[in-house]
């Protein structure tokens, strides 16, 4: 830390501090929406994907039940 004059502000519960900057922030740039985060544009293909897939598991389930019971 720097040398110099330090003070302690206190804060009340509702209170903002403020402070005198020798610079100004600009919020110009900053989007005040949602976000738009992620792609669904594959969702389906996924969704149909793991459909496949799990019947096709269960299907090899239900024929090795059947070769061991016919056993």
């Amino acid at each position: 830390m720097e040398s110099g004059i330090y003070t302690l502000t206190t804060i009340d519960e509702n209170g903002v501090p403020l402070a005198s900057f020798p610079f100004q922030i600009d919020d110009g740039g900053v989007p005040l929406g949602l976000p738009k985060t992620g792609d669904t544009g594959n969702l389906p293909y996924a969704l149909l994907t793991a459909i496949m897939a799990g019947a096709l598991i269960g299907a090899m389930a239900l024929r090795r039940k059947k070769e061991t019971e016919e056993e």
